[in-house]
């Protein structure tokens, strides 16, 4: 195992990398994210907190590559294992196993809520379901939005522009107040 200490804005790793290590967060934030070959629009697959991983749910594919590459968005200490030696690990620990497959199951809860939210929900739900996960994340109604807007909206499936409007909305709701990059919630947003 190695810890590293990265820069804000520094890549982690890039896409079509060797699956040979794990990444874990161990303070800090970090993007996996993609580009399309012909416009560079950038998908963001997840944003990494403090104790999330990079690389477990493509343990026991065939993949050889990460389909996706890393970007610290803050500062960061990350801690890094060998992908053949933690596997191995894990195939001999019933614990280990245990927890791997509540955080893929976990893991694929949450894409699979993203993937609904995308077809069945407008961007302003989108956003303000993001801000109050935030919220309880935080224990607070007050907190500093943690990744760019630009960032977000790539994250909620959007475009700078249409983020923008989306807070607007939600700001003349009554819902949210937005200044800069700090966001008070007020209220939840309700179903019509």
């Amino acid at each position: 195992a190695d810890i590293i200490d990265i820069q804000n804005k520094q890549a982690l790793f890039f896409n079509f990398q060797a699956l040979d290590r794990i990444y874990f967060v161990l303070r800090g934030r970090v993007k996996l994210h993609n580009y399309d070959d012909d416009s560079s629009k950038e998908f963001i697959y997840r944003i990494l907190d403090q104790g999330q991983a990079a690389g477990l749910e493509l343990m026991h594919t065939e993949l050889k590559y990460f389909p996706y590459a890393a970007t610290v968005l803050v500062e960061s200490k990350i801690l890094t294992l060998k992908a053949n030696e933690f596997k191995q690990i894990i195939e001999n620990d019933s614990t280990m196993k245990a927890n791997l497959l509540g955080y893929i199951a976990n893991l694929s809860l949450g894409l699979y809520d993203r993937s609904r939210d995308y077809v069945l929900t407008s961007v302003s739900e989108r956003l303000l379901k993001y801000l109050q996960y935030k919220s309880l994340q935080y224990g607070s109604n007050e907190f500093e939005l943690e990744i760019s807007k630009s960032d977000l909206a790539n994250y909620l499936g959007t475009i700078s522009a249409t983020l923008s409007r989306a807070f607007k909305e939600l700001e003349a709701k009554g819902v949210l107040e937005l200044n800069r990059d700090s966001v008070v919630l007020k209220q939840s947003i309700t179903n019509n």
